[in-house]
């Protein structure tokens, strides 16, 4: 069985999670907690019914900023009524872009860090 830093090193090295106690990588995820800094996860491994639960810290993801748009990117936010609106960048400022979702609305001002650029597959 591997204790508790062996389990963490060897899954940081491989970039997998695998059974603390046969080192399968046969794993059923249970139920899975997320925070704003961690992932809580509940593991049965299938090849020895071992129960695990790990615990994670997110490193997050980079803020955008104002260098990752142009007018014209198609992005996507949510408003203060926690509605998701796609729109077209029209005009872009020192702190906030213009962004139309709507031809019969006006423009929203949205923060960088607040926008998603969507991609078209």
């Amino acid at each position: 069985m591997l204790d508790s830093e062996q389990w963490r090193s060897r899954v940081v090295a491989d970039g997998q999670t695998l059974c603390p106690a046969c080192q399968s990588m046969n794993l059923t995820m249970g139920a899975c907690g997320i925070g704003s800094m961690t992932v809580h996860q509940e593991y049965v491994c299938e090849d020895c019914q071992y129960e695990f639960a790990a615990l994670f810290g997110l490193t997050g993801c980079p803020r955008a900023q104002r260098a990752d748009f142009l007018v014209g990117d198609t992005v996507a936010f949510t408003d203060q009524h926690l509605h998701e609106r796609i729109g077209t960048i029209v005009g872009i400022n020192q702190k906030t872009a213009s962004v139309q979702c709507n031809p019969d609305e006006g423009h929203w001002g949205v923060s960088f860090a607040l926008l998603r650029k969507v991609v078209d597959l």
